[in-house]
């Protein structure tokens, strides 16, 4: 969800991003357009595994570390649908 909020921040604004699932990079793009982001580092940072280590079958979070993911995407959304006035 985090990777799609940004990705849609990005396309609104009209700027270039390669196919990537880091959101790390992502942030580092969307930074500009929303200052607070710097504040969600660890969210991107922690987030960014789950992109593809748990995407497929034979790796699974913890229920501790489902909940943290969880809590950080929706911090991540948030801020994003601030920044687009939603």
């Amino acid at each position: 969800m985090a990777e799609k909020y940004l990705k849609g921040l990005l396309q609104e604004n009209d700027i270039h991003f390669t196919k990537t699932h880091d959101l790390e990079i992502l942030g580092e793009l969307a930074r500009p357009l929303v200052p607070s982001l710097s504040l969600l580092q660890n969210d991107f940072d922690a987030l960014t595994d789950y992109a593809v280590k748990f995407r497929y079958p034979g790796c699974n979070a913890t229920p501790a570390k489902a909940k943290a993911a969880v809590a950080a995407a929706k911090r991540i959304r948030a801020a994003v649908r601030l920044a687009l006035g939603q």
